[in-house]
């Protein structure tokens, strides 16, 4: 099979040294084509040519005339001639096709997946009801041949105590129910491997879009964040719709940066967020609006690929329709199941003023750094905040370079989320 053609330009009116990397096959025919623009400075213009081989490497010197181009033809040896390595020297070639950062990235991932799962039924001390119920649904499912009690095949969401608010998260436990049954650990431990989602997302995005150095140790760092150490220890579906949303939001900044083509993950992972957590009903729309207005100059370039993604947004939402046409109040009832303040008798404007006070709260440092009695126990760790306080400076530095950095779409992003 003939090897792919590549074609590559750069253009610069600068006079420094332009550098273009790429890797071939071994016995691949390499061509480039140098090409002077007629507005260069006027006769020949000197250009080196520098092959890098592993045994070795040429280097050869080309003048081009104005307007013409000048081919330089090199052909990658098949076969490596024989050399004999130290350990030193083998050591440093394999570092050199899986750099550090990358060993302390997998090292991270080792050291997230240890410290979730090593006692997992020992901390948090309970195993709650709002767990145990993912798995013994999945177990009635599987025993009423995947029909819910009122007959519905494969039911987008499942009933937890009087409303429904549970939905792939039930389903995720299959695997571990049609294995191992009624399990604490089994039910927990499927929730982890879900949250590692998150886990690599944080590293990914870091490294490939916002091209941090010490890119890894974002992993580390959502390891010993208190509220995501307790949560993603257990198998409430919140841990699991995050881990989707982080997954989504990583995969919509490589459609952004990266390739059009990640527009399908996102949507994806976007959905699987959507169907595990019954506040992302609302959350996933807005993200996604907030996404199209953000960056509507990139989604009009690529029209064509939003459109097979909305597509493919319209088949995943079928579920959730089908769900809304045989249960067209559930979402209000469950408001009013909760005593939601928007079903209190008080005027419009008492109900607006406390959406944006809770919604203030939401996002003040003293909610998310500062130990609360505000939230339910068993959501909090004794003596800490949902994130460690220490690391609250750095918080507020992000936060400004984000806001500095306004017009990128990586932090528009972010800050939409």
């Amino acid at each position: 099979m003939a090897p792919k053609k590549k074609s590559i330009r750069k253009t610069t009116s600068e006079s420094r040294p332009e550098q273009l990397s790429f890797s071939v096959e071994r016995g691949t025919k390499l061509t480039i084509t140098l090409d002077v623009g007629e507005n260069a400075v006027d006769g020949k213009v000197p250009v080196t040519v520098h092959i890098e081989q592993t045994q070795g490497e040429a280097t050869s010197t080309v003048e081009i005339t104005p307007g013409q181009t000048q081919t330089y033809e090199a052909v990658v040896p098949a076969v490596m001639p024989e050399r004999r390595w130290t350990s030193f020297e083998a050591l440093r070639s394999r570092l050199q096709v899986t750099n550090l950062a990358t060993w302390l990235f997998g090292l991270a991932i080792a050291i997230y997946l240890l410290t979730r799962l090593i006692g997992l039924t020992q901390f948090p001390i309970y195993f709650f009801t709002d767990e145990a119920i993912q798995s013994l649904s999945m177990i009635d499912l599987i025993n009423n041949k995947y029909r819910d009690p009122s007959g519905v095949l494969f039911p987008t969401y499942f009933r937890n105590g009087d409303y429904y608010n549970i939905g792939l998260s039930v389903y995720l436990q299959w695997l571990p129910a049609v294995l191992l049954g009624k399990s604490a650990v089994a039910t927990r431990a499927m929730s982890v491997l879900v949250t590692l989602i998150a886990a690599v997302s944080v590293g990914l995005t870091l490294r490939d879009v916002f091209k941090l150095k010490y890119w890894w140790t974002g992993t580390l760092f959502l390891s010993i964040t208190p509220a995501w150490f307790l949560h993603s220890r257990t198998a409430f579906e919140t841990a699991e719709f995050v881990a989707f949303y982080a997954g989504m939001l990583c995969a919509y900044l490589y459609y952004r940066h990266t390739s059009p083509r990640y527009l399908y993950l996102t949507v994806f992972l976007g959905a699987l967020a959507f169907y595990t957590y019954s506040p992302a009903q609302v959350i996933m729309p807005l993200t996604a609006l907030g996404l199209l207005l953000s960056d509507w100059r990139y989604h009009w370039e690529n029209r064509r690929t939003v459109l097979i993604g909305l597509a493919f947004a319209a088949v995943l939402a079928l579920p959730y329709v089908r769900y809304i046409v045989n249960n067209p109040s559930t979402p209000f009832a469950h408001l009013h199941t909760l005593w939601s303040y928007w079903y209190e008798d008080i005027p419009l404007s008492a109900k607006v003023t406390r959406y944006f006070s809770e919604f203030g709260v939401g996002l003040s440092p003293w909610y998310w750094y500062i130990p609360n009695e505000r939230d339910l126990s068993r959501h909090l760790m004794k003596d800490y905040g949902n994130i460690m306080i220490a690391t609250l400076p750095f918080a507020l530095l992000g936060l400004a370079h984000a806001l500095r950095n306004l017009r990128l779409p990586a932090y528009r992003a972010i800050l939409i989320a």
